[in-house]
């Protein structure tokens, strides 16, 4: 051993040794307090609440639905005999390509004629513009009694008109009266040309003015679907 070097043993460590000089430690070596402890002890019990949380939100937002989607309809009530039953079929199938969180309807109503006293007041007019006035009332009665939702078109055979409506809630997404419009006009040109043609046909060319109309209304209430 060289002079002047003093060697020093490494310090012999028992069973208690380590145990009793890292009591009351944290594991980063400092002492532990009440405080820290109370802590950590908070957090081992928070954490697990936590992560559980967090697993369970997406669960929770797969859950929820969207609300299932309605059928348009179609309601066809011919007190007239205008339309065939088949035709009345074709046209109410169109409105089943409608599937909307709302309902999406079109009602037809046709009258074979005005009633007796309608009929006693029509024919005391004279004037366009009266007559035009007579049929304003009629549909409004109407409309008040049946209280449709959507698009309803009033056919009369006899004497022969022809009024169409839309609802508030459908004019105030995109149904125009330029479009009620378009639907009487299709309608009227079909009952006219029927009228000049043999019994047998009749009922096929206003067939086809109900399905134009129908298509019509189902291709406007499908740009409206949400």
């Amino acid at each position: 051993m060289a002079k002047g070097m003093t060697i020093r043993h490494a310090p012999k460590f028992g069973t208690s040794g380590p145990n009793k000089a890292t009591h009351g430690l944290s594991v980063d070596g400092e002492r532990s307090s009440p405080r820290r402890r109370l802590r950590i002890a908070l957090t081992r019990a928070v954490l697990p609440l936590i992560l559980a949380a967090a697993c369970a939100t997406p669960v929770f937002a797969q859950s929820k639905k969207d609300p299932p989607k309605i059928e348009g309809r179609l309601i066809v009530d011919d007190g007239a005999g205008l339309f065939t039953t088949d035709g009345m079929k074709k046209a109410k199938a169109m409105f089943l390509d409608i599937k909307d969180r709302y309902s999406r309807e079109m009602l037809i109503v046709t009258y074979k004629e005005l009633t007796a006293a309608q009929k006693k007041d029509f024919e005391k007019l004279e004037k366009p513009e009266a007559k035009q006035q007579f049929w304003s009332e009629w549909g409004k009665t109407e409309m008040a009694a049946l209280k449709p939702h959507g698009v309803a078109v009033l056919i009369c055979r006899s004497p022969g008109h022809i009024q169409v409506y839309a609802d508030n809630s459908i004019r105030t997404q995109g149904f125009t009266v330029h479009d009620e419009q378009l639907v009487m006009k299709g309608l009227l040109e079909t009952m006219k040309e029927a009228k000049d043609k043999p019994e047998a046909e009749q009922a096929a060319i206003r067939d086809k003015g109900l399905l134009n109309a129908a298509e019509f209304v189902r291709d406007a209430y499908k740009k409206m679907v949400r």
